[in-house]
């Protein structure tokens, strides 16, 4: 008997990760029961489209002052820490306690648990300073609003704090005359470019999901998240015909911003609101209420984005220039890219440890 090669032992081992991968997920998509903590039909089909079975899908409500108690419970005891400078994890902790609450009505634990939640934040400054530390921006989150003034209250809110955060971005380069990644990306200007990309990084509407899943025979319930930062040029061209060079943006204030005014007179807050009442009426057009969604706005329509000239960012840290191509299935609460990774790398983790068990 010879000894085999060490090459085709480890190509043979990996062969065998692929297929029990395979049979894994084969597993999953058609004979595990799946529970979904959601009632959202575009979860559903996102669902069924990746070939889960949909008699083996069972939708789950959760009562709704369970996930309002948490999110609450998240911002009064909030306090900066490396992992979250920001204050900007309430979506985990809403998927989380979803999932949570299918453990406690006795949910088989050899099922799939799918949770998830969707809701859009700006960063805050308002102290005007340290730009270049994280812990500076505080995160402000919107729900879903409880009826059409709110949301256009929520949706006013956000576009305001965007075209501030974009204002101090823009006077930025302007007094630093800091204009391409390249000037950046030197060494002597680390400080610099630390400011830039946080700024860069704050200039925008995040759109965030979580992913809650308990995989079956696990005891743990795993949480991932991921975003897109959605720059509505339509917005930032309001702050472009202003005349900026008188003005301090350390001490402008979102009431000071609303009342500044372009060279024919018209104010911030009159084309802002502009600007909703058109959005508004592409939504209503397509039979969307803005009640129904967190922050009052439908990211996930093209007529919308296009009127709104959004600009797309992933959520990629410490890599400036961005590469990474935005997933904008987050706007509609079904992040494809991060569930399958999330799903596939758990399969082939289980088939690389039954692989190596034996």
């Amino acid at each position: 008997m010879g000894l085999e090669n060490p090459g085709n032992l480890q190509e043979t081992r990996e062969k065998r990760i692929e297929l029990e991968t395979e049979k894994t997920l084969k597993d999953w998509l058609e004979k595990t029961p799946v529970y979904l903590v959601s009632s959202s039909k575009v979860r559903l089909e996102g669902l069924k489209k990746l070939g889960f079975k949909e008699g083996n899908i069972k939708a789950v409500e959760v009562p709704n002052e369970i996930e309002v108690l948490a999110m609450d419970d998240y911002l009064e005891n909030f306090e900066p820490s490396w992992l979250d400078p920001s204050g900007t994890r309430t979506m985990e902790k809403s998927a989380k306690v979803k999932a949570d609450f299918l453990e406690q009505q006795g949910i088989p634990t050899d099922s799939l648990w799918f949770a998830f939640d969707t809701m859009p934040l700006v960063y805050e400054n308002k102290d005007s300073k340290d730009y270049g530390k994280f812990e500076s921006w505080k995160g402000k989150t919107e729900r879903k609003p409880e009826n059409i003034v709110k949301a256009r209250q929520a949706t006013k809110e956000m576009f305001l704090q965007a075209m501030l955060n974009y204002l101090r971005f823009s006077k930025y380069l302007e007094d630093e005359k800091q204009t391409s990644w390249e000037k950046l990306s030197t060494g002597e200007n680390e400080k610099e470019f630390e400011k830039y990309s946080k700024m860069d990084f704050a200039s925008g509407i995040h759109v965030k999901t979580s992913f809650a899943v308990h995989f079956p025979n696990e005891k743990e319930v795993l949480v991932n998240t991921d975003r897109i930062i959605a720059k509505p040029q339509t917005l930032f061209k309001i702050i472009d015909s202003l005349d900026l060079k008188n003005i301090d943006e350390k001490n402008i204030s979102l009431e000071i911003l609303k009342s500044l005014a372009n060279k024919n007179g018209k104010s911030v807050e009159d084309s802002v609101d502009q600007i909703i009442d058109e959005v508004y009426q592409i939504m209503e057009e397509n039979k969307v209420e803005p009640q129904n969604i967190s922050g009052g706005v439908a990211y996930n329509l093209d007529k919308v984005k296009t009127f709104l000239d959004i600009k797309e960012m992933a959520d990629v840290k410490n890599e400036f220039p961005r590469s990474e191509k935005p997933d904008s299935s987050i706007y509609s609460g079904f992040p494809k890219r991060l569930f399958c990774n999330v799903i596939g790398g758990r399969a082939a983790q289980l088939a690389e440890a039954k692989i190596d068990k034996k």
